[in-house]
């Protein structure tokens, strides 16, 4: 008698087990992979010319204007919707750091300074000067007015 009460259980046991490895397969399926970190986009070759795109070219013209006008933190704003745009426009990095700059956040200015010199071509020799100026003023301020 004890074998036919075991034999009832056997096909219990099975089942249970099975939901077992079944529910933990999923659940390692559900565990997701570490994403990459996001890596900045190599810049520009420096002999390639390349026309920003309308939109971005609006907004810069848009953050020129606030800038002109005093409101840096809606020019750092168009320029941070030109980055998502295209993240090569050294134009949008002269924006931001002109307006972090005015905000007294030179150590922000500073970096974007730098990031727009990366991204500079051939053409824009006035862009280059500007960058180039406004990152030696920057590096030539004591470390503490940089914080």
């Amino acid at each position: 008698m004890q074998l036919k009460a075991s034999l009832p259980e056997l096909p219990g046991r099975f089942i249970g087990r099975c939901l077992a490895l079944v529910l933990a397969s999923l659940l390692a399926a559900c565990v997701s992979a570490p994403q990459p970190v996001e890596e900045l986009p190599p810049p520009r070759p420096k002999t390639q010319s390349a026309q920003p795109l309308p939109a971005v070219l609006g907004l810069v013209e848009q953050g020129r204007r606030q800038m002109q006008a005093g409101n840096w933190q809606a020019a750092i704003a168009s320029a941070e919707r030109g980055l998502r745009i295209d993240r090569r426009e050294p134009e949008l990095y002269l924006l931001l750091a002109q307006g972090y700059l005015a905000l007294g956040e030179n150590a922000r200015a500073l970096e974007f300074a730098r990031q727009g010199r990366r991204y500079l071509h051939e053409a824009d020799s006035a862009l280059a000067r500007q960058l180039a100026d406004l990152q030696a003023a920057l590096e030539s301020m004591p470390s503490e007015s940089r914080l």
